[in-house]
């Protein structure tokens, strides 16, 4: 999942949409991995699709006011970290 992460925050370089020319805009995960730009939802979904498609973990979105983050809910592990209870099962969340 570290792998991932990082990939995902390295990868590509961050920009605001609504600093681009098309504005606010929510990318399909296709987009991103063409773009050589993203933001933190354009990130996040690509990181939930590269989690639940390659790990086959849960993942929950998390709307903050600005910024969007991702928590994961990893089988068999309970929490002891900081994260959120969702349908009775622990999410970790994604670091940055």
């Amino acid at each position: 999942m570290e792998f991932l992460l990082a990939f995902c925050h390295s990868a590509f370089e961050h920009v605001d949409d609504r600093e681009t020319a098309r504005g606010e805009h929510h990318n399909f995960v296709e987009e991103t991995l063409y773009d050589k730009t993203s933001d933190c939802e354009d990130q996040s979904v690509l990181l939930a699709a590269l989690i639940r498609g390659i790990l086959g973990y849960d993942v929950i979105g998390l709307d903050y006011p600005d910024h969007i983050s991702l928590a994961v809910h990893i089988p068999g592990e309970t929490l002891r970290v900081a994260g959120y209870e969702y349908e009775l099962r622990a999410f970790y969340l994604e670091y940055e």
